[in-house]
C-alpha cells in the first residue's frame, strides 16, 4: 500500500511539471540567468535543479531521463559555449533521483536516493570535478529508516551536513525526527546518523 501511494506522489508531481522547476539551485548572482536558458525538452524527463556557472561550466542540469513508475535514469545537461551535452550517471544510480545538490568550489555534490517502488536504505553521494560532464559516487550513508526522505545538503571547503527526515517509522521503533549526518572530507565518510531533539 505504502509503495503505490509512493508512486502515484511521485508520478502526479512530475505530470504537474511541464515546465522545468528549480526545485534546487545554487545562489551565484555573478552568473545570468540566460545561461541554463535552452534546455533541450521531453515530455519524460524532471529537471531536479539548474546550476548555474557549477565547476566552470555555463550550465549544468539535474534531471532524470524517462521518468516513470518503473524507470529513473539520472543524469546531467551541461551547456559549455552555448552547446548542451549529456550525461548519464551509470548503472549504479539506475533507479534513483536527485534529492539534494550543492557547489563548493569546483566541486558539485549531490545526493541520490531510490524512487523505484520505494525510497531506499541507502543514500549516495556523488561528485563531479569537471562541471558536471563527468560523476562518481563519492561515499554512501545509511538512513535512520528506509522511508526516511533527504531534507538538507550542506558543503563549504569540504565540510559539510547532510539531514533526513523521518514521520512516520511505520512501526518499526525508529523514532520520528530529524536526523543530521556530518563529514569533513567532501563526503567520502559521513559521520551519524544524530537525532536532532528539536527541529532546525
Amino acid at each position: 500500500m505504502r509503495t503505490s501511494i509512493f508512486i502515484s506522489l511521485l508520478l502526479a508531481g512530475c505530470a504537474s511539471r511541464a515546465i522545468p522547476e528549480r526545485v534546487a539551485t545554487t545562489d551565484d548572482s555573478s552568473r545570468p540567468a540566460h545561461d541554463c536558458q535552452g534546455l533541450p525538452t521531453s515530455d519524460s524527463r524532471h529537471v531536479t535543479a539548474l546550476l548555474p556557472g557549477a565547476g566552470g561550466s555555463e550550465c549544468v542540469a539535474l534531471v532524470e531521463e524517462k521518468l516513470s513508475a518503473i524507470r529513473s535514469e539520472p543524469g546531467a545537461w551541461v551547456r559549455r559555449e552555448g552547446r548542451w551535452d549529456y550525461t548519464p550517471l551509470g548503472d549504479f544510480a539506475d533507479g534513483a533521483a536527485w534529492q539534494r545538490s550543492v557547489v563548493d568550489g569546483d566541486v558539485i555534490l549531490a545526493v541520490l536516493d531510490n524512487v523505484i517502488e520505494s525510497p531506499g536504505w541507502e543514500l549516495r553521494v556523488v561528485a563531479s570535478i569537471d562541471g558536471g560532464r563527468s560523476w562518481s559516487e563519492r561515499g554512501q550513508l545509511r538512513k535512520p529508516y528506509y522511508f526516511a526522505l533527504t531534507h538538507t545538503l550542506a558543503m563549504e571547503d569540504g565540510r559539510g551536513t547532510i539531514s533526513v527526515d523521518l514521520d512516520d517509522d511505520y512501526g518499526a521503533g525508529v523514532a520520528p525526527g530529524r536526523y543530521w549526518y556530518q563529514t569533513d572530507d567532501g563526503g567520502r565518510t559521513w559521520q551519524g546518523p544524530s537525532r536532532a531533539t528539536a527541529q532546525r
